[in-house]
């Protein structure tokens, strides 16, 4: 039984780990490589959203939720890669307005990263490679 609980507290701390929005350092560090990759700034073919940039416009309208707190009206710039299966992964933002916290505005935005679905990965010499992609989220 002590096994199974270990185990757990394990998956517990990874899972609750994974939702701590990461410091901008290691934001920056996290955009360099994936999987032993170097992370693309320009592919020949870039990664596409599933649909185009109309559906993933008509996917951030459905799921925003603007925060109750917050009065700003204006862009969060988010910054992911694309990896060579099409996962958005190390969602970040690119320019926090406060250096040491996230805003409600900029979690919000990176929960929306978070719900992107897969999109058709970027190539580059025939390859699929990871790509990294900004994505100015409006509110």
């Amino acid at each position: 039984m002590k096994p199974y609980i270990v185990i757990l507290l394990v998956l517990m701390n990874v899972s609750l780990h994974s939702q701590i929005p990461l410091t901008e350092l290691e934001c920056k560090e996290s955009l360099e490589s994936i999987d032993g990759m170097k992370v693309m700034l320009v592919a020949e073919k870039m990664p596409e959203y599933k649909g185009g940039l109309g559906e993933l416009a008509k996917f951030i309208s459905k799921n925003i939720k603007y925060p109750e707190q917050s009065e700003f009206q204006g862009s969060v710039f988010t910054v992911f890669v694309v990896d060579t299966l099409g996962h958005v992964r190390n969602g970040c933002i690119l320019k926090r307005f406060k250096k040491d916290t996230l805003t409600p505005i900029e979690l919000e935005a990176l929960r929306l990263i978070k719900l992107l679905p897969d999109w058709t990965p970027g190539k580059h010499q025939g390859e699929k490679v990871p790509v990294r992609f900004v994505l100015p989220i409006k509110f």
